[in-house]
């Protein structure tokens, strides 16, 4: 006979080992308890070495309709008054209801399916939801899978790109880092890192309720800024003298400003080649050329007046000339 054959369809009422064997009509009473009849059933009996009790359905279906009724212990109530606690399994391995966290909603449960069948014989997948008395019977993101456990399932799965929290009644916590069932991931001495400093964010924040995070050291060195020395001026003898002249903020009037650095321009009558295009600006309006003469034989008529009363003639430059003449209107008014 095929060994994969034995104890199929089969739940195992296990007892603890300080317990007694039931007799039959307390098994038969726990029947009553749970639903069961002697319609959907085939065998039970004992396995004292074991300290269990099996119990053989008719069909697989009807083995797993029990199974999901079936809380993972349950109180077994002898004639004497005397309760023990049993868990319920299948025959060929622990049976549980694995519950997986963190998997969103959109995620189908072939998924999950293609995840945990390595890990045992699925019977049925659920997905939970709040219970009626909260007013939102809607789902609440937890997975529920009815299996036969033969290899043990980590604490922690990845269905898809998602990582997942699973767990089981019996299942094993231990440390993600190194497998160890000792201590936890936050404790894992793998993990720490040398000079005391914080590898984890765990740890970091157990550092800064302590105030433990070591100063920072920083190397400060001042630079001293490059002074560039600047080169003198040798100014060569054959270079004029820099003199300075008289301006209006000195004090002095136009009549006093000498114009012997000016270019001297004869006077002389506009050219006819100028162009009757041609526009001077004198404080941003426009000047005619017939309106150029004009100013010019006024600025002639100044000159041969002023000539009269000084010994000495001076030229006065035509670019001053009008500058000249709104001075003295100014001091005028």
């Amino acid at each position: 006979m095929d060994s994969s054959s034995v104890h199929t369809n089969c739940i195992k009422l296990q007892f603890t080992a300080t317990s007694k064997m039931p007799t039959d009509s307390e098994i038969f009473g726990f029947f009553q308890k749970r639903g069961w009849l002697a319609e959907s059933l085939v065998a039970m009996f004992r396995a004292p070495r074991e300290h269990c009790v099996y119990v053989k359905f008719k069909t697989e279906e009807l083995l797993t309709a029990a199974l999901l009724e079936c809380p993972s212990s349950e109180a077994f109530l002898y004639d004497s008054g005397e309760t023990v606690q049993v868990t319920f399994s299948t025959g060929r391995g622990n049976f549980r209801y694995v519950r997986l966290f963190g998997l969103p909603v959109e995620v189908d449960n072939k998924h999950v399916v293609n995840v945990l069948e390595k890990y045992g014989r699925i019977h049925q997948t659920v997905r939970e939801r709040y219970g009626p008395d909260t007013g939102y019977p809607i789902l609440n993101g937890v997975r529920g899978v009815h299996m036969e456990i033969s290899k043990e399932i980590p604490c922690q799965l990845h269905v898809q790109h998602f990582q997942l929290r699973v767990f089981y009644d019996g299942i094993i916590n231990k440390c993600y880092s190194c497998g160890s069932a000792e201590h936890i991931k936050v404790d894992c001495p793998k993990r720490k890192s040398a000079g005391g400093r914080p590898s984890t964010y765990a740890e970091a924040m157990q550092f800064s309720d302590k105030n433990q995070f070591p100063a920072i050291q920083q190397n400060q060195t001042a630079v001293e800024p490059v002074l560039t020395p600047v080169p003198a001026v040798v100014q060569s003898p054959g270079c004029a003298r820099n003199i300075k002249e008289p301006t209006i903020e000195d004090g002095g009037s136009l009549e006093e400003l000498p114009f012997s650095s000016s270019p001297e321009i004869p006077d002389a009558p506009v050219p006819k080649e100028i162009d009757d295009s041609l526009d001077l600006t004198d404080q941003g309006r426009s000047i005619s050329k017939k309106r150029l003469r004009s100013m010019l034989k006024d600025a002639k008529k100044q000159n041969e007046k002023g000539s009269d009363s000084s010994p000495e003639k001076t030229k006065v430059p035509r670019s001053v000339r009008v500058t000249e003449e709104q001075a003295k209107l100014q001091k005028k008014k």
